[in-house]
């Protein structure tokens, strides 16, 4: 038996349950903090190595997706640190139907269903 890894699984366990108490107080975090005794940065640093720890046993978390969401420390500066979204592409495409009428226009796109040029028609059919 690993003594270190007991000993760290143990510190984890126990940062978990107070950071589980403070958010679950309804406090903000410095007041829980003042209120029990505990050093705000010693918490947010025990909140670190709880992410850090869930993480790492998250299996298929690739090292690179980790340090995203870690922050990174330069000089003893945090520096944020971002994660790559890849957003589809949006076609912009012109309206297959233009309709205007005093104040109000309607666009209807090509991808339209038929159910919703029915319904837009019968709309008008009531107002006109």
């Amino acid at each position: 038996m690993d003594v270190q890894k007991v000993s760290n699984e143990y510190r984890l366990n126990y940062w978990a349950e107070i950071i589980k108490e403070c958010r679950n107080s309804g406090q903000t975090v410095s007041s829980w903090c003042e209120e029990h005794g505990i050093n705000v940065k010693s918490y947010y640093y025990w909140l670190r190595k709880v992410r850090i720890a869930a993480c790492n046993s998250i299996p298929g978390i690739s090292k690179k997706h980790q340090e995203s969401i870690v922050p990174i420390k330069v000089d003893n500066e945090v520096q944020p640190a971002f994660a790559e979204i890849k957003v589809p592409a949006i076609e912009a495409t012109q309206p297959a139907i233009i309709l205007k009428l005093n104040y109000a226009v309607i666009e209807i796109q090509n991808s339209a269903t038929n159910s919703i040029i029915e319904n837009t028609l019968k709309a008008l059919k009531s107002i006109c």
